[in-house]
């Protein structure tokens, strides 16, 4: 399953594995950009312990990746796959 997300601190809107997701917050890997990070969401990679954990607002879940990226896109302010620590 997948979520896309509102980031509160920063209101940009991404598309995650339901498992970075949990009582309002999304662990968010500090060291993964690019395509690591693209392919650590599509294959639903388990969170780490040392991942940074951001307040959210779930907008959208659904099992499939392709709906959730097309959910995201009308939605989307700013990507935050570029994000790697907390301001």
């Amino acid at each position: 399953m997948f979520k896309v997300v509102e980031f509160s601190e920063t209101r940009e809107v991404e598309l995650v594995p339901a498992i970075w997701v949990e009582n309002g917050q999304c662990c968010w890997p500090k060291s993964l950009r690019g395509m690591a990070l693209y392919q650590a969401i599509k294959n639903k990679m388990a969170p780490n312990l040392d991942w940074d954990r951001w307040d959210v607002r779930t907008l959208f879940s659904t099992e499939n990746y392709e709906e959730g990226r097309s959910r995201r896109s009308p939605v989307r302010g700013r990507s935050v796959w570029a994000k790697t620590t907390k301001a």
